[in-house]
């Protein structure tokens, strides 16, 4: 995933795209999953779109209620400015 978020970085958003209003920006980012769709990647025979497709009655759907992603706690530094996160109980 990492590798894919500095892709799109690279080719779609360096230089800084410079727009008047986020309306532009979203369009330039409908544009970026057009071409992505329609991309192949290496020399396979089908599109990453056409991959979609085929893969798509498999996904499962999104939980039907959202879930927390994240955990909020409060850290302690030592003297040696070492952070404890979290400690086994």
């Amino acid at each position: 995933m990492e590798g894919q978020v500095r892709c799109f970085w690279r080719n779609y958003l360096t230089p800084v795209p410079k727009v008047a209003a986020l309306e532009d920006l979203n369009l330039r980012f409908t544009a970026f999953e057009e071409r992505e769709l329609n991309r192949r990647i290496g020399s396979r025979n089908r599109t990453i779109g056409q991959d979609f497709t085929r893969e798509a009655p498999y996904l499962l759907p999104l939980p039907p209620v959202p879930f927390e992603t994240a955990m909020t706690f409060q850290p302690r530094v030592d003297l040696y400015s070492r952070i404890t996160v979290k400690v086994c109980s």
